[in-house]
């Protein structure tokens, strides 16, 4: 299963201070998760408008 970020990201930054390894970064407006995600779902846990989904 592979994380995303969807577009109600409202681009708070949590995920990325969140995030062990580092795998998301901005995109535009909105942040992305890039190939180095290793599925540890602390983004998904972190977001407080939860636009991190499977």
């Amino acid at each position: 299963m592979a994380l995303r970020i969807t577009e109600d990201c409202i681009g708070c930054g949590t995920c990325v201070e969140e995030c062990p390894v580092g795998a998301i970064v901005e995109s535009g407006e909105i942040f992305k998760i890039t190939d180095e995600c290793n599925e540890c779902r602390a983004c998904v846990n972190s977001c407080p408008i939860s636009a991190i989904v499977e």
